[in-house]
This record gives structure tokens, sequence and C-alpha cells, in this order.
């Protein structure tokens, strides 16, 4: 299954915009971050770009 450029992209989960998210100060916001990035699969992506 191929996906698309957006869907690889870190987004946040739901409807809550990336701009209402402070990962670095937030610990909650981050986990919620990372887990979506697995879930889309953009870390294993990343890694296999390096």
């Amino acid at each position: 299954m191929s996906r698309s450029f957006d869907d690889l992209l870190p987004t946040a989960l739901d409807d809550i915009s990336l701009a209402d998210l402070s990962p670095l100060t937030r610990v909650d916001d981050l986990l919620m971050l990372l887990e979506r990035w697995v879930e889309r699969g953009w870390l294993r992506a990343l890694d296999r770009a390096f």
C-alpha cells in the first residue's frame, strides 16, 4: 500500500493542531506526537533515510 507524503508527515492526534502542542515542554504532548509518528511509519522512514 502506497502512502502519500502527507500521510508520513508528523501530525497531532485527532483534531489537535501542532500549534497547540508544546512537545518540548510537555511530556504528554511529546508522547502523543511520537505515538502518531510510529503509527504512520514516519520514524521508520527517517531511520531508513540515514
